[in-house]
């Protein structure tokens, strides 16, 4: 039997992949099930970018000031709002001029020569995500129009004529990439087709995938990903989706339940039985939350079948990790771990083996962890057992501002291989680190952000704003803390709305902690800019852009940039202390022109 993982598009530029599917695909493939990975995604990024794909961008423009007159009322809102943007010169349009550059960004970005030269490297980026951007707008404001409320809904109002409609017009720009892709997908005859809707942006692209599928087929499909994991209480009063988009949705962790869906296709078991499964019933929507227990340190080692390296913008492959379930912290209010408290944790062992494993069988020395946070005394313990043995790999990590983080372990996280940490600081005001119960101190804060930084570690900062209680007063806090502190952070990533996630304490009471949010949209959005500012001006338009506009693109670069060896370092520096920089940047243009002429490009 075979289980097909699909990623719909997002119009994300994605250097990497995440570590949900790897994992699934190495539970089944353990169980003796058959496994495929399609990433439309990724591939479609990298179609757009062909030159005889180019050009339909144009004409998907045009339609848009050519409306029919039966056009749900939500969509041709869209289309009005988007004709300022979209107006255009004399027949001009947002391509002009641009069509060689939009044609060879991924392959600038694959090649050593140019990725590594940061000028060029955020030129491409900035080309990329620009057009990216553009044709993504349609979807985008229309999930905004659908889902207005979305950080905070506690119910959706799904408008599935206005879906339906849409996915069949002339105004959806994935149509004709979608059509092709269904066919090429039931030629492979799985038993059961997984679609991932990890983000909200992935939302309209993938239920329309699976509308289309369901047109063409009875094969069973099931949705996960973290959107619905984080808001299926939501839908449980929906249940015309079920059969029309899919057939069942899995939520929390699904080791157990992608093997109890092939056994209950193969008639093995009841639908009863399928763990963390949600499913319609007699015209209503049942839940499973069984829960059955997992024990992380037997889970199988990740797998990549089906996964096309060089679809992915960089020229390293970078492999996500994950060697732990929920946070041994697991208090902050606003978080999912708050109400599900059971940190697991793999032995460092058995991390270890993994990363051996992986980094000879894919060949490559890089790797994300995306645990909520390690411990660390257990990353200290991590670090010594990767030098002894000499591994030779470059990682990034997520962290909590902890006492345990001195500058001993931090040196020796940096001598391991440790090249970036994501802090999660939340916030710079004492009185909402309590309020979300944070659990950690400002002085604690700026001790480790001055020894890790100190110890070459690359260090960036997440901040929210919007919690409940929070006051203007607060946010100006935020921003003092990260003007005083901007000598020892790289990059700062401010999230202008807490998100109301399910499992949270936030989401217990969705209605009493909205209330207490005083800030609006648009002050947070305002002192959002102003913080990326403070980084900004130390480091360049080209990383403040990089950070907010290439969806983090610029921490995972980092990744390869300083973990490639010690040479790459010694030469930034040489460009940098000599100023020749722009003789560089010139030289490399001259190879790009070569480099593209012999390919004909």
């Amino acid at each position: 039997m075979k289980y097909l993982f699909i990623k719909p598009v997002g119009y994300v530029i994605e250097i990497a992949p995440i570590p949900g599917i790897p994992m699934l695909i190495g539970q089944l493939e353990s169980n003796g099930y058959e496994t495929d990975f399609i990433d439309l995604n990724t591939e479609h990024i990298n179609i757009m970018q062909k030159k005889d794909n180019i050009y339909n961008y144009d004409s998907f423009i045009k339609n848009i000031y050519k409306q029919e007159e039966k056009i749900p009322k939500p969509l041709r809102d869209v289309l009005n709002m988007l004709k300022d943007e979209y107006i255009m010169p004399d027949n001009e349009t947002f391509l002009s001029g641009k069509e060689q550059d939009i044609s060879v960004c991924s392959k600038i970005l694959n090649h050593k020569l140019f990725f590594y030269n940061d000028d060029i490297c955020m030129k491409y980026i900035k080309i990329l995500t620009l057009y990216i951007q553009q044709i993504s707008k349609i979807d985008i404001e229309l999930m905004r129009k659908l889902f207005p409320d979305l950080e905070n809904a506690k119910e959706f109002s799904f408008d599935i004529d206005t879906l339906i409609y849409y996915f069949n017009s002339k105004y959806n720009f994935l149509d004709k990439f979608y059509d092709s892709k269904t066919d090429e997908i039931l030629k492979s005859k799985p038993d059961c087709i997984g679609i991932q809707i990890g983000m909200p942006f992935y939302l309209i692209p993938g239920l329309m995938l699976a509308y289309k599928l369901k047109q063409k087929t009875n094969i069973h499909i099931n949705i996960g990903g973290s959107f619905f994991n984080d808001y299926y209480r939501v839908i449980e009063n929906l249940p015309e989706l079920f059969g029309l988009f899919f057939d069942s949705i899995s939520i929390k962790e699904s080791f157990n339940t992608v093997i109890d869906i092939m056994k209950f296709i193969n008639k093995e078991i009841s639908v009863n039985d399928i763990d963390n499964f949600i499913f319609l019933r007699n015209k209503k929507i049942k839940v499973n939350e069984l829960n059955k227990e997992i024990n992380y340190e037997n889970l199988p080692v990740s797998s990549f079948s089906g996964y096309n390296k060089s679809l992915y913008i960089v020229p390293e492959f970078i492999i996500p990790i994950k060697s732990s379930a929920s946070c041994y912290w697991g208090n902050c209010i606003f978080c999912h771990c708050s109400l599900n408290k059971k940190f697991k944790l793999r032995t460092v062992k058995k991390t270890i083996e993994e990363l051996c494993y992986l980094s000879k069988k894919y060949k490559t020395r890089y790797f994300s962890f995306w645990d909520n946070a390690l411990p660390p005394q257990y990353l200290s313990s991590l670090s010594e057992e990767i030098i002894k043995r000499k591994l030779n790999i470059s990682y990034t990590i997520y962290a909590r501002f902890e006492k345990g983080f001195n500058k001993k372990i931090l040196k020796k996280l940096k001598k391991s291989g440790c090249t970036t940490i994501y802090w999660g600081l939340d916030s710079a005001s004492p009185k909402i680190l309590d309020y979300i119960k944070k659990g950690i101190s400002l002085e604690t804060v700026t001790n480790i952000l001055k020894y890790s930084k100190q110890a070459g570690i690359f260090n960036l900062v997440y901040l929210i704003l919007g919690h409940p209680t929070e006051t203007i007063e607060d946010i100006i806090k935020n921003k003092e803390f990260i003007e005083k502190n901007k000598a020892y952070i790289d990059r700062i990533c401010v999230i202008d709305s807490v998100i109301f996630l399910q499992n949270s304490v936030l989401s217990q009471n969705p209605d009493y902690y909205k209330s207490l949010i005083t800030t609006t949209r648009e002050q947070r959005k305002m002192y959002s800019e102003e913080i990326h500012n403070i980084i900004n001006k130390k480091n360049g338009d080209k990383y403040f852009f990089a950070a907010n506009k290439a969806t983090g693109l610029l921490s995972h670069l980092y990744l390869a940039k300083y973990g490639i060896g010690i040479k790459h370092i010694i030469f930034k520096k040489l460009i940098n202390l000599s100023k020749i920089n722009k003789i560089i940047e010139f030289i490399c243009n001259v190879f790009i022109k070569i480099y593209l002429s012999k390919r004909n490009l």
